[in-house]
């Protein structure tokens, strides 16, 4: 609901994304006014915050504390239409489909991430044989802008909690039946090669056998990857695995 005070905290939050140079508690700064805020206007907020990080980047500014960056992320995801935290209408599933519904992006290593579904949101749609399907999220869900994955959409990733983390672990998906590569699913901000498998599982139904390997890389290896060819598996196992016929269960 737009009311006075809701004017008040984004004009104030407004010029304080704006100022140059930038103060150095700006993060807190940002913090106290989104504190004081309804749900409607933290919706808001959540643009101009992702808004302030790449101020923040322009001007040499790191937030270097997984806390704050941790508070950027969440709060960004807040703002999403397939958010619990807000009362934005779900997205229908023809929405979904072409990405057509407020989404939340956030800056990460110089990569913007847009985040599809919040933590705990449902995930849900339809397999190509008709069967739908609904997964409550471990992570927040998304892709990584101004790239192109093998299915011609954007490269899917999860976002963990290790905030300042800098391995990166990417998992070759597979087609269960066929064995044959699907596409990739990056996993960011998660501490070790387990934890990443573990919520990348639990966001899929139980017994999804969709992992073909797990290659683990550094940020700046994601980038120039990134700037590559994506449309095979990353890794030599999945490659030179041996296909079979669809109808084999």
């Amino acid at each position: 609901m737009i009311d006075q005070k809701h004017n008040e905290l984004m004009e104030e939050a407004i010029r304080l994304v704006n100022l140059e140079p930038l103060p150095d508690n700006v993060v807190s700064l940002f913090d106290s006014i989104y504190a004081k805020a309804s749900d409607f206007t933290k919706i808001c907020l959540g643009d101009l915050r992702t808004a302030l990080s790449v101020n923040m980047d322009e001007q040499g500014m790191q937030e270097e504390t997984p806390e704050s960056k941790g508070r950027e992320i969440n709060q960004a995801a807040a703002s999403a239409a397939t958010s619990i935290e807000n009362d934005l209408p779900e997205p229908t599933q023809a929405q979904k489909e072409v990405g057509n519904y407020k989404k939340a992006s956030f800056t990460l290593n110089g990569l913007t991430i847009i985040i599809e579904n919040p933590k705990d949101s449902t995930r849900s749609g339809k397999s190509e044989d008709g069967t739908e399907w609904a997964n409550v999220l471990p992570c927040h869900y998304g892709d990584i802008a101004k790239t192109t994955g093998a299915d011609g959409d954007k490269v899917d990733c999860f976002i963990g909690d290790s905030i300042m983390s800098d391995r990166v672990f990417v998992i070759d998906q597979i087609n269960p039946k066929t064995l044959e590569f699907d596409e990739h699913k990056v996993m960011l901000c998660f501490d070790n090669e387990d934890s990443a498998r573990l919520n990348y599982l639990s966001a899929y139904d139980e017994g999804w056998q969709g992992i073909g390997a797990i290659t683990e890389i550094n940020f700046d290896d994601l980038k120039e990857w990134l700037k590559g060819d994506t449309s095979k598996a990353l890794s030599e196992k999945v490659k030179s695995a041996k296909k079979r016929p669809d109808n084999i269960g």
